[in-house]
């Protein structure tokens, strides 16, 4: 377990002071056009898998904190239409498959690019919002299967993988990190023993020394089946390191939540680790997240 002085450290290696574009998109920036015509070049069979994770929306539909969904009709004559009212949270087990914007965290009271808990409000934060990422994300996919990685179902949580076992398998799969690619990390918690209810399946990730390699490859954006970090503690007095550090720390955007097991199982068939990643997140002034199916295309 790293001492809180030890991850403060870490955070401070791995923080970044300039971008390539605007300092709003944070990671998104080193997403390019030039990037998003070599991720479209890397379709080969047309392939479509949607990762998006169907049992969270079922939960948020069905079982969802609030009203859920609620549902109306209209008629008048010889028509009606169908009327609908969803309610559900943005974050946490609760949440559907989400993008976090980079207000989302603060860490020793500040947040991404200096902003501080003064700029939220009740109805919403005052910068870095989900809007910057609202026009569209294309760029090539990258997925670590963390569990083919160990040769194990899922990702036990006490053991996350190690960056040395990241280069084995990417140097195996002939696959090198570009500028702005979408990171999809695989835990396999679906396949992990069950938790208690409504609670994630408790499993790890990446460890943390994964965190420099993360920052040196430029991701614009890390898509988890699991959130990034482990119920089993890392580090002393900071519960979501991950969390922390990509969204504050390196300006890197965070898919939760998705489903990647599909993906997987596409990717193995095809014997690739690449291919086209694309995201819709909706334009919602002030909100720290906005749910999203995460498509890929092989």
């Amino acid at each position: 377990m790293l001492k809180e002085s030890e991850f403060q450290a870490l955070f401070d290696r791995v923080q970044r002071s300039t971008w390539p574009s605007h300092p709003a998109l944070g990671a998104l920036g080193f997403l390019t056009h030039d990037a998003t015509l070599r991720a479209v070049a890397t379709v080969r069979t047309g392939r479509v898998v949607a990762c998006a994770n169907a049992e969270a929306g079922r939960h948020v539909v069905e079982d969802g904190q609030g009203e859920g969904l609620v549902t109306s009709v209209d008629s008048a004559g010889r028509w009606a239409a169908v009327n609908e009212r969803l309610s559900c949270d943005l974050h946490g087990p609760a949440a559907q498959t989400h993008l976090d914007a980079l207000g989302h965290f603060f860490y020793d009271g500040r947040g991404f690019a200096g902003s501080t808990p003064l700029n939220v409000t009740e109805s919403g934060v005052r910068d870095n919002d989900v809007l910057p990422a609202s026009a569209g994300i294309v760029g090539r996919g990258l997925l670590l299967d963390l569990p083919r990685i160990i040769d194990a179902p899922y990702v036990p949580a006490d053991q996350p993988v190690p960056h040395a076992e990241v280069v084995r398998w990417l140097d195996k799969a002939e696959t090198l990190p570009e500028p702005g690619d979408l990171l999809f990390v695989r835990t396999g918690r679906p396949q992990s023993p069950t938790g208690l209810p409504d609670e994630f399946r408790e499993v790890a990730s990446l460890d943390l020394d994964c965190a420099a390699w993360i920052n040196h490859s430029r991701f614009s954006i890390v898509v988890s089946d699991a959130g990034m970090d482990s119920p089993v503690p890392v580090v002393e007095g900071v519960p979501t390191p991950w969390h922390i550090l990509l969204l504050i720390s390196m300006g890197i955007w965070l898919v939760d939540s998705a489903d990647l097991d599909e993906l997987a199982r596409a990717c193995q068939e095809e014997q690739r680790t690449d291919f086209l990643a694309m995201l819709g997140p909706m334009p919602l002034p002030g909100a720290t997240a906005s749910p999203v199916n995460p498509v890929a295309v092989l």
